[in-house]
């Protein structure tokens, strides 16, 4: 039965992969997939830095379309090309911190101590530096609506009539 259901989200996330590479197929370009705008922000200063070319920061899916693929190729036991999945996520989403530890994981089933060393060496990293960067962006979100609370607050207040007494005044 858990067999039908993973060969059955297989055929979903190709078709979700497909239709990305499809869409994103100029050679020239560097293509990442980002889930939020400090990954985004990430990846687009570490194109600009490297010169290597144009560079596209596309959606999140793209990146778990393959990583999704790699969990339910897992699940029926098919290291090898769940591995394959978790090296593409990776590709487009490098400093993703699921999709590295997962592509450790497969390395611990390999038996491969080194490289699941080196792979959760950089999932650490990778988490730390985009959370670094979340939190500071929800520091400068946090600033900025405390400013416009103490601006709020720096104005007279509004003398505000109540239909009560416009009624009132009327007669």
């Amino acid at each position: 039965m858990q067999s039908k259901k993973s060969t059955e989200a297989i055929q979903i996330f190709d078709s979700v992969a497909a239709g990305y590479e499809n869409k994103y197929k100029d050679k020239n370009t560097k293509f990442y997939s980002a889930r939020s705008p400090a990954e985004t922000l990430f990846y687009t200063l570490d194109a600009a830095n490297s010169n290597k070319g144009s560079a596209t920061v596309v959606s999140g899916n793209w990146g778990y379309a393959y990583y999704l693929k790699a969990y339910a190729l897992l699940d029926l036991g098919r290291v090898s090309e769940a591995k394959v999945q978790l090296q593409r996520a990776v590709t487009l989403s490098p400093q993703n911190s699921q999709f590295l530890s997962e592509l450790g994981h497969v390395y611990q089933l390999e038996k491969n101590w080194q490289s699941a060393l080196q792979i959760f060496q950089r999932a650490e990293a990778a988490a730390k530096r985009i959370l670094a960067n979340q939190r500071a962006e929800r520091r400068a979100r946090q600033s900025m609506a405390g400013n416009g609370l103490r601006l709020r607050r720096a104005e007279p207040p509004r003398r505000r009539r109540s239909h009560v007494s416009q009624v009132s005044r009327a007669r």
